[in-house]
């Protein structure tokens, strides 16, 4: 029996790509740079156009694209389409063909700005055209651009020491960080005193780290004040080096008392300056005010002594505003020759300085407990009778 052996011949058949393939590179800030663009074409090819998709932000597209030997006989078209995206035609009116090849086609021309980081460059809408204009396959391989650079990140912005006591040792710290691809190199700072840095530089930080540095104040003197705290780096961004840390510091003016007393606070060493009165006992004592007005805008809390003579002070303030009312209406009277108005004016501010009196007098007994009795009975009513001073 004879057998029939048949035998199957399979050819592999294997259909070439056309390819466009973007270079990836690195570069530094601030500087000129091309991005080559190559073209891998098994068949001749008259014309292409694709769109290039790449960040505005970080290097901009400039005027010096080129196409190279490959397509000397062509015509280039770059235009920007939107803030990410370019358009490029290549194409010949003569009908001139792009020989089947591989290698550079054209360098675009690019100027990197000073914002570190890696941004990829990728090709969309690609057309191919044959010399009878038909459209060839085509794919696209994505590039990229790394522009090396520091980047100096001032991470804390404000710095507050808040209260501080006279003759201490208070420090704070504020940090520096490097978000770019290359060493962020400090080289100095700039700060006015109360406060300092003791830091010897230049101090290096690698990318992606940080660093802090302690800030000392110098309590010695009493005084409230805001500074602005700037680094000096090797980021050669304009913005990026203005970035400043405020700095704030209340000095808390502390003395040793024996005993609640009270105590006056003024911006001058000169007799007939402003003071804010206050009466002072173990703890703190907060006062809030402004320049402007320096003792009426005077808020103060602090211990009991403080909280009772604010009470007193509040409900004083009643017997003082109707006894300038009086002084008024008395001048009004004698302006006008109303000898009826004047004694009678006389009358009630005699009546309204007794119940002043008559108040501090009762304030004091009803608290005479406590050191702000004996205070109030010797600054407010030591001309009174004295048969009111003797309290129990």
């Amino acid at each position: 029996m004879k057998k029939l052996i048949i035998l199957l011949s399979f050819s592999s058949f294997v259909f070439a790509q056309n390819s466009f393939n973007v270079n990836t590179q690195s570069i530094g800030v601030n500087s000129s740079f091309f991005v080559e663009i190559s073209l891998d074409n098994t068949s001749e090819v008259t014309a292409f156009q694709f769109d290039i998709s790449h960040n505005e932000s970080a290097y901009e597209l400039s005027n010096t694209s080129a196409l190279t030997s490959r397509a000397e006989n062509h015509t280039l078209s770059v235009s920007t389409i939107d803030d990410n995206t370019i358009r490029v035609l290549v194409y010949s009116a003569a009908n001139e063909l792009i020989s089947i090849g591989n290698g550079a086609i054209l360098n675009l021309s690019f100027n990197s700005k000073n914002e570190p980081g890696t941004y990829n460059i990728n090709l969309s809408d690609i057309v191919l055209s044959d010399a009878n204009g038909a459209s060839l396959g085509v794919s696209s391989n994505s590039g990229s651009v790394t522009i090396l650079g520091p980047r100096y990140n001032l991470v804390t912005s404000s710095v507050n020491f808040g209260e501080i006591p006279m003759e201490s040792s208070p420090t704070q710290s504020v940090s520096v960080s490097n978000t770019g691809n290359q060493d962020l190199i400090i080289s100095g700072h700039t700060l006015d005193t109360p406060f300092s840095i003791n830091q010897s530089y230049p101090v290096t930080i690698s990318p992606g780290n940080s660093s802090s540095f302690t800030i000392n104040a110098d309590t010695s003197s009493k005084q409230v004040v805001s500074k602005e705290l700037s680094f000096t780096t090797n980021d050669q961004d304009a913005l990026r080096a203005l970035q400043t840390t405020t700095i704030q510091e209340f000095f808390v003016f502390g003395c040793e008392l024996l005993e609640p007393e009270v105590l006056y606070l003024s911006l001058s060493n000169e007799p007939t300056a402003e003071r804010i009165e206050f009466f002072a006992s173990e703890g703190n004592t907060t006062i809030n005010t402004s320049l402007k007005r320096f003792v009426y805008d005077a808020k103060i809390e602090g211990n009991v002594q403080q909280k009772l003579l604010n009470d007193y002070r509040a409900n004083l303030t009643r017997f003082k505003n109707k006894q300038l009312e009086l002084i008024e209406a008395s001048l009004n009277a004698q302006r006008t020759s109303n000898n009826q108005d004047v004694i009678s004016t006389k009358n009630e501010m005699e009546v309204n300085l007794k119940r002043q009196y008559l108040y501090s007098i009762n304030y004091a007994v009803s608290n005479n407990d406590n050191e702000v009795a004996p205070y109030i009975a010797l600054s407010d009513v030591y001309d009174a009778n004295p048969k009111y001073l003797d309290t129990p």
